[in-house]
């Protein structure tokens, strides 16, 4: 057949075949779990590293930001001025937290107790995946077809 579990079945002999296609089964879902972990990781650092480039452009505009209020609040005499100035500094205070303080740690920690604590918040959709019947019936099928051939 020329498929990767036929070459399995070659090797492994006909009646310990299916020993054989279990063991790579099990490696193989390993190999995705690891894969998926990875991939986690992976878009993990590039929120972060989206928000230190951000920092790039958020420091120029916060201190010009603090220069052209309070030169207006100079003007003016008065504080109403300076008032975005409290909304812009929290905004910028929560950037440096997650760009470089232990943010995504946190929101990892929030996110794993609310899995465990309340999954009733959690509605995913019904997904069915194959029976262990059905699994079986497939692999007889494979094992049928690998005989013909």
């Amino acid at each position: 057949m020329g498929s990767y579990y036929s070459s399995i079945t070659k090797t492994s002999g006909e009646p310990g075949g299916a020993a054989g296609f279990s063991s790579v089964k099990k490696d193989l879902t390993a190999s995705q779990v690891e894969l998926a972990r990875r991939m986690a990781e992976r878009q993990m650092a590039m929120q972060v590293a989206t928000v230190r480039e951000l920092m790039v452009w958020f420091v120029p505009f916060l201190a010009s930001s603090y220069g052209f209020l309070y030169y207006g609040y100079r003007k003016t005499k008065s504080w109403v001025v300076m008032f975005p100035l409290i909304p812009i500094t929290f905004g910028f205070g929560y950037q440096v937290h997650f760009a470089y303080g232990n943010k995504t740690n946190q929101i990892k920690t929030l996110a794993e107790k609310i899995m465990s604590t309340e999954a009733h918040m959690m509605a995913v959709p019904e997904w069915s995946s194959p029976s262990e019947a059905q699994q079986q019936a497939q692999q007889e099928r494979m094992k049928e077809e690998y005989r013909t051939t």
